[in-house]
């Protein structure tokens, strides 16, 4: 298990995938303690991708996520207090994260690391559409993504501008 290591590539996307999909909780009372990963997405659409991430837990940390298939949506989860507090140090947030996500100072300084996280980022966040511009059909590709986040939005903005992509805010 890596969670004594350093954050490698594969923990760098897993990270993004965490800010634009899932969520760190932790819930403490007189009865009952749980410390839960939680990655959620379309039930239908992302069956594949969830495969990915699932083998991709598990070859980095040893651990099986479960699914669990909503009405409208599907999330893997794992009750782990080990792997919750090896995110949060990290630099994820535990609990509520809409309007308050970043990108952790370790990943966003390193560039091949930042680069693994904005992947995981936008296969859970991103999409792509088409507009017309200045032709008659919607042929202009768009990559598009919308977050409550000022902080995470600013954190993406230097990975881009590191790598030179132009993008509108």
């Amino acid at each position: 298990m890596l969670l004594n290591s350093k954050i490698t590539p594969e923990i760098a996307e897993i990270c993004g995938i965490i800010v634009g999909d899932g969520h760190l909780s932790r819930y403490i009372s007189p009865r009952r303690t749980d410390y839960r990963i939680e990655i959620a997405g379309n039930k239908t659409e992302e069956v594949e991708y969830f495969k990915y991430i699932t083998e991709l837990f598990y070859r980095l940390f040893g651990k099986n996520l479960k699914l669990r298939v909503e009405s409208d949506y599907a999330r893997l989860y794992v009750h782990s207090k080990e792997l919750l507090e090896f995110f949060e140090n990290i630099g994820l947030i535990v609990g509520k994260k809409s309007d308050k996500s970043y990108i952790p100072n370790k990943i966003l300084t390193d560039e091949k690391i930042s680069l693994c996280f904005l992947k995981g980022l936008a296969d859970t966040d991103f999409c792509i559409t088409f507009k017309k511009g200045s032709r008659k059909m919607n042929t202009y590709p768009k990559i598009v993504a919308e977050f409550a986040s000022e902080i995470l939005i600013k954190d993406i903005q230097v990975i881009l501008n590191r790598i030179g992509i132009t993008y509108y805010k």
